[in-house]
């Protein structure tokens, strides 16, 4: 039965609560207490206290820094050819951390539709979210830059970036590569002028500060802070392209016709010591570097960096040096036999003839090596090799080029100096020497005596429109004036003795001298092979070209008169005419 409400002693009663309730209310409030009061410390610590540091950090993460490359310098040739210039391009780069928050695949795949290849090594690159930075191409043409600029600044290829790098183009491929040199992949000179004068070349980099968005791109009321970079100087070479061309034609044509190994031709104008051209076998094409599995021996330049014993050319410079000290005379005779015997060591001349009575200049037209050795003994070893410092050897040119050395000279007092080294030097053996020395010591000869330091670039063109000249530097007066012409006479008079003489033009009158040399080995001398070489300048009485032909090791016609002879006389003909240099008159 249900209780009656008027008789339940509980009915009046109010309503208890369940156990507990209170202390959750209590908690509640308290955490939120709490958490109010946690989120007002962490508002005030950022709005406050880490405001300019935080908002530092996030300029920071907005901020890009660009070193901006200057734009390399060109070389040009002295008609103002381009033999060397950079072209602009662009490195492809990106974010693999960016692009991990997008579709990296498809953005590889976009990125090789556009370079052309496989996606799979842009994958490769970007693949890795921890990675911050990866370079996808190294040098992009406009072209296909530009379409992938569009798809930056569309969205496409987020964490993708262009920078502007250039790349070093050589128009004339393989001609005069030993002058101009080439750079290396980070746009540094390795060689020729290009190393020498790398600093000029290269300019100052500038430096490009922006903000940009997650995705890469400018932010548009960001900032944007360039330093400009200065571009690098322009310069002009000494090198007349026709007659490196000529030059180069020429040994090519020589080392075919006699089978040698390699080669170099110099031409230059003794008067200023400007090199016309300077041609070399073997060589290389800085257009085509990366078909190189190595920088191999073609790229050093044989003209300066390579030494050779000059043989009967050097008999030259003996002659002078005697006749300055006077010590002979152009009518001085010598009696020494064709075995001849010079301190414990046997001299021969290179036909086994004796020649009674022989003048100088005889000995210029028989090349005899007891004439030259006559001469170097009347001189003796001090004055000698006074003469032979003074017309530049043993030491560098100074020419500008990078890789030059200073050939070997040994003179007395040297540690492995014999007084029979004074007889081989004479006529040039056991010493050695570059092409480009005895280019220019012959040069001295043809300049009245002066020596004068060698040359490939003429002038230097600034980003300003400021123009340097490299004048021409005098070394040093090493003979008389008429101490040179008078050698100049006794050379024309013992060429024009000689019955067959494959050197001399019909419309030109030069003067020169024959080598061949032995080529010395660990123990000896390579058997029944030479260096064959032939120097003169021309036209006579007053010089302006300077020609120096070497062949090395040719099979066939191994003298310096069969065989550099008449590329001498070939390239007289070519370069006189191309320089208007006017024929004697009859011819």
């Amino acid at each position: 039965m249900p209780a009656n409400p008027l008789t339940d002693p509980n009915e009046n009663q109010p309503p208890q609560s369940e156990p507990g309730h209170p202390r959750r209310l209590v908690l509640l409030a308290l955490g939120g207490a709490a958490m109010a009061s946690l989120i007002g410390q962490r508002l005030v610590k950022w709005q406050v206290t880490e405001s300019a540091g935080l908002a530092a950090n996030a300029s920071l993460q907005q901020r890009s820094e660009e070193l901006l490359t200057a734009r390399r310098g060109e070389i040009a040739s002295s008609d103002g050819a381009a033999m060397a210039l950079s072209q602009p391009v662009h490195k492809v780069i990106a974010a693999p951390d960016v692009m991990a928050a997008f579709d990296a695949g498809s953005i590889a795949d976009r990125l090789s539709t556009i370079l052309g290849g496989d996606p799979d090594p842009i994958m490769l690159k970007v693949g890795d979210p921890s990675r911050r930075y990866a370079v996808i191409a190294d040098a992009v043409e406009p072209d296909r830059s530009e379409i992938i600029r569009q798809g930056i600044e569309g969205g496409e290829l987020p964490g993708v970036a262009l920078e502007p790098v250039s790349r070093r183009v050589y128009p004339n491929g393989p001609l005069a590569s030993h002058v101009v040199g080439f750079v290396n992949g980070a746009g540094v000179g390795q060689a020729g002028v290009e190393a020498f004068y790398d600093e000029e070349l290269t300019g100052k980099p500038g430096f490009l500060i922006r903000d940009q968005d997650p995705l890469g791109r400018n932010i548009p009321v960001g900032r944007y802070d360039p330093l400009p970079p200065q571009a690098g100087a322009n310069l002009t070479l000494t090198i007349d392209r026709r007659v490196q061309h000529m030059a180069e034609q020429e040994l090519e044509g020589a080392l075919a016709a006699f089978g040698a190994h390699g080669g170099t031709i110099l031409i230059t104008d003794p008067r200023n010591g400007d090199i016309l051209a300077m041609a070399n076998r073997p060589t290389f094409n800085p257009a085509k570097l990366h078909e190189y599995a190595f920088i191999g021996p073609n790229f050093l330049n044989p003209a300066v960096s390579l030494i050779f014993d000059p043989g009967s050319t050097f008999k030259i410079m003996t002659m002078a040096a005697g006749l300055d000290a006077g010590v002979i005379s152009p009518r001085s005779t010598h009696n020494l036999p064709n075995n001849y015997e010079y301190w414990g060591v046997e001299f021969r001349n290179w036909d086994d003839r004796t020649y009674p009575n022989q003048t100088m200049t005889g000995v210029l037209a028989k090349s005899t090596n007891t004439g030259a050795i006559y001469v170097a003994d009347r001189l003796g070893a001090d004055k000698f090799y006074a003469y032979v410092r003074a017309f530049g050897f043993g030491k560098n040119t100074g020419v500008d080029l990078a890789g030059e050395v200073p050939g070997i000279l040994k003179t007395r007092g040297h540690s492995e100096w014999y007084p029979s080294d004074l007889a081989a030097n004479s006529f040039g053996q056991s010493i050695s020497v570059t092409p480009l020395q005895m280019a220019a010591a012959f040069g001295a000869i043809a300049n009245g005596g002066m020596l004068v330091k060698p040359r490939v670039v003429k002038s230097h063109i600034y980003p300003s429109g400021e123009t340097a000249q490299n004048e021409p530097e005098t070394v040093a007066q090493v003979v008389r004036p008429d101490t040179a012409k008078t050698i100049i006479e006794m050379m024309y008079d013992a060429e024009h003795t000689i019955s067959t003489n494959l050197a001399l033009s019909k419309k030109y009158s030069t003067v020169g001298k024959t080598g061949t040399a032995e080529i010395p080995v660990s123990g000896g001398i390579l058997p029944e092979q030479t260096i064959a070489s032939y120097i003169g300048f021309g036209p006579i009485p007053a010089p302006r070209v300077l020609i120096l032909v070497k062949v090395d090791r040719p099979s066939s016609g191994t003298w310096g008169s069969a065989v550099a002879s008449p590329v001498f006389r070939s390239l007289v003909d070519r370069v006189f005419s191309h320089l208007r240099i006017r024929p004697e008159s009859g011819s």
